[in-house]
């Protein structure tokens, strides 16, 4: 089973949970671990270890800055200009969630004392860039 037919599988049976007929404390109990596996499988895979947030966080600032230096008239392509013009701010939301969990997973057993990350990270922004922007 898919993970996304899971998800879709659970959150049929968080909405039976609710019309079946239990005890309040049953009820609360149900619908609270429905909701934990919920979340636990999207996030499934994704959000790799405790540095996500941070690393989803300079992912998101380095979006914004490219993008704020950006010339409006351009003749070339790229990749985060082409994806706001075509998406919107949705657009570069998922690109920055691709993007953190790729990184993430890539990195997953870097040892950061033994690396510098912000060189780690700026690498990669920059090689995502350039690849899909050609």
């Amino acid at each position: 089973m898919e993970t996304k037919e899971a998800i879709s599988v659970l959150k049929d049976m968080f909405i039976l949970s609710c019309d079946t007929h239990y005890t309040e404390e049953e009820a609360i109990r149900t619908n609270e671990a429905l909701t934990l596996a919920i979340n636990s499988l999207e996030n499934q895979g994704a959000k790799v270890g405790s540095s996500w947030k941070h690393t989803h966080h300079e992912i998101v600032s380095m979006i914004t800055a490219h993008r704020a230096s950006a010339h409006d008239t351009r003749d070339y392509p790229d990749v985060i200009l082409d994806l706001y013009d075509a998406h919107g701010t949705h657009g570069l939301y998922e690109l920055a969630e691709e993007w953190t969990n790729e990184f993430e997973k890539k990195h997953s057993h870097t040892d950061w004392e033994e690396n510098d990350y912000w060189e780690t990270i700026e690498k990669f922004f920059n090689d995502k860039i350039k690849q899909e922007s050609e």
